[in-house]
Formats: C-alpha cells, structure tokens, sequence
C-alpha cells in the first residue's frame, strides 16, 4: 500500500495554543509526552511513545523517516494519524494496536535474548 502525502511541514508552523519545547533532557520529554493531549510529531520515536502512551497524535511525514513512520502506522492501523491536511482534532483508534503490540514486543524481546547470547 503507497500512501502519498503532501508536504505541509505543519511542526515549522507556528500555531496558537500549541506549546513548542526544544533542548530538554529525555526524561522530560517522556513526561510531557506522557501527559500531552495530542501530539504531533515527524518522528519515530515520538510516533512510537505516543502509541505506548495511547495518544490522540498526528504524523507529519519527512523525507528521513517516511518509510518507518508509515510502516509503524500501518502495523498498528494508524495509518489516518498521517497528517495531510490542515488538524482536526479526533480520538486516535487503537483497537487493532492493542492486538498487534503485544505481538511485536515479544518478537522484540526475543530478538534481543537471541543477539545477546
């Protein structure tokens, strides 16, 4: 499946009411992203931390990480968190997450005791 995008660079855009955070340590950017209402994020570890944290979130693509965003979206049928038009703010779904994340973190673990050996 191709999901194509247009580029909007909606995280370059300043907008109203949206709180932006630069240069802070990792423990807290965990914590606002823990405690976030929404999040929009171009990367995949947020992607990924805002699945963990079950939140309403929003992908925007780049050119770097297209290809993991999309693949992390499609495994946990997210694909319409992918930003193509301007942000109206919904629940995110993960009915099909719950299912599938189980599954991959115990193929990841797995992985890891099989490397470390």
């Amino acid at each position: 499946m191709s999901i194509k995008v247009k580029k909007r660079n909606f995280l370059k855009k300043k907008m109203e009411g949206v709180e932006y955070v630069v240069d802070i340590c990792p423990g807290q950017w965990l914590y606002l992203m823990h405690h976030a209402r929404y999040v929009l994020t171009n990367s995949f570890h947020g992607t990924a931390f805002s699945i963990h944290f079950r939140k309403d979130f929003y992908l925007e693509l780049s050119a770097r990480t297209n290809s993991r965003l999309v693949q992390i979206a499609q495994a946990m049928g997210l694909e319409n968190r992918i930003v193509d038009g301007p942000l109206e703010p919904s629940a995110a779904d993960y009915t099909i997450a719950e299912q599938v994340l189980p599954k991959m973190r115990q193929a990841s673990l797995d992985y890891l005791k099989q490397a470390l050996q």
